[in-house]
């Protein structure tokens, strides 16, 4: 990554308006977002719109490996069931590290390299505002070479 890039915002490479849940949200929409658009990581918002927690991919799997482990024949439909039954709140990562629209790049991909998260929530004026992963920062590291 070019040094220059480093001092970019990350509002400028973030993904805006990501898709969210409420703590409320029963598992099963977390599965349906992720699957039907393809993401991975879902920030968890109260009703005034503040980042409360995250939800991902991986979470879904924890939740679901035990209860479907032997069962391969019908595990889809186990795992949908079992999703059915928990809220977000119960399966969330309540401790989310945030940063601002504002800062630097440089401070997303120190958290990367510091803390292995795979997605940090963007807030403006403490409401979501965006989403940034690793591939947001490969993305600006070679444009239009993959």
């Amino acid at each position: 990554m070019v040094a220059n890039n480093l001092k970019v915002p990350v509002a400028d490479v973030m993904t805006h308006q990501p898709h969210s849940l409420s703590p409320m949200d029963q598992l099963d929409r977390a599965d349906e977002l992720c699957r039907t658009y393809h993401i991975h990581h879902l920030p968890v918002v109260d009703i005034y719109g503040k980042v409360v927690g995250i939800v991902s991919q991986s979470d879904l799997l924890k939740v679901s490996y035990g209860f479907s482990l032997f069962r391969k024949q019908d595990s889809e439909l186990y795992n949908r069931t079992l999703y059915k039954t928990l809220l977000v709140r119960d399966v969330m990562t309540r401790d989310v590290t945030c940063l601002q629209v504002s800062d630097p790049i440089i401070y997303a991909l120190r958290i990367f390299e510091q803390n292995h998260f795979h997605a940090i929530p963007v807030l403006e004026d403490d409401q979501l505002a965006g989403i940034i992963t690793p591939m947001d920062l490969l993305r600006i590291s070679f444009p239009k070479t993959y």
